[in-house]
């Protein structure tokens, strides 16, 4: 044990408080994550096919804001590493340097146990969204994090958000309104005889091309024409080639190569519905359209 002169303990025990503010400053600050004002940024990815908006999170993972086509907007929270499931508060909170302004509460939220605890909908990704174009900061707060033996905070950082906001903005106005599901596997019915393509769906097979322009992998798209079994076998395999031909032709039309399409057509084959019925004849005039990956 050292003793220390009189004259040298306050000296002592101002470093050991210092020490101690210091420790203390450390662990409060460990539990909370955020770019600081210096390093605050935002990312932009764009095409027709997602919207993504961005800010990294030293530490802990990401803060995204993304919308795909023909689907609503999300916000999800990313982590390096997992997170257990629990909950969060969600809080707005105003800058350091806005005294005035006031803290608020969204409410919570589900924390799932991955590395992508927190998904929200588009309702929720719209007010948080709201809330940084104000210059505000959402914070996900009380979130369990054994890795600090117990909870933290996460927030996002306003700083340099409207610019980003503006592009993202644009970059959702030319998303294509349909989802790759939705136009993978499209179906044109015809009335007997015909062959022509009518205004809804040649508005339909321009989403297809769109997909097809803006998604390099979609490597075939399979044009298959079918008729009824009302006629001789040889017209049905006529107009069921007619009706391929049409789609086809449209696609050439709208940029698509013909390397990329592959036609057949089999005239009353391989019927959807069976018997000679009105309603059956119906479903078996038809060309499907049919596009792979790969």
């Amino acid at each position: 044990m050292v003793l220390c002169p009189e004259s040298d303990r306050p000296t002592v025990w101002l470093g050991l408080l210092a020490n101690l503010l210091l420790m203390i400053s450390g662990a409060a600050n460990a539990d909370r994550f955020g770019a600081g004002f210096d390093r605050a940024e935002w990312r932009l990815s764009a095409s027709e096919l997602e919207c993504r908006l961005w800010q990294p999170i030293p530490n802990f993972g990401e803060g995204v804001f993304r919308q795909r086509a023909g689907e609503q907007e999300q916000f999800m929270l990313t982590a390096f590493q997992p997170v257990p499931a629990g909950d969060a508060l969600v809080r707005i909170e105003p800058p350091t340097w806005r005294k005035q302004a006031e803290s608020s509460q969204l409410g919570t939220v589900s924390v799932k146990a991955s590395d992508t605890p927190v998904m929200l909908g588009d309702e929720f990704a719209g007010q948080l969204l709201s809330s940084l174009q104000q210059g505000l900061n959402p914070v996900f707060d009380q979130m369990a994090y054994p890795s600090l033996g117990g909870q933290a905070s996460v927030s996002l950082v306003a700083v340099n958000f409207k610019r980003a906001y503006t592009d993202y903005q644009d970059c959702r106005s030319h998303l294509i309104p349909a989802t790759y599901a939705e136009v993978s596997r499209t179906r044109i019915d015809y009335g007997p005889g015909q062959w022509e393509l009518s205004d809804d769906e040649v508005a339909h097979l321009d989403l297809v091309v769109r997909h097809v322009e803006a998604d390099p992998a979609i490597s075939t798209i399979y044009v298959d024409g079918y008729s009824d079994a009302s006629g001789k076998r040889s017209t049905n395999l006529e107009i069921s080639k007619k009706r391929a031909e049409a789609v086809v032709h449209y696609l050439q039309q709208q940029g698509i190569p013909l390397e990329r399409i592959t036609m057949r057509y089999h005239g009353s084959r391989y019927p959807v519905a069976p018997g000679f019925s009105a309603q059956a004849r119906a479903q078996n005039r038809r060309v499907t359209v049919r596009l792979e990956k790969g």
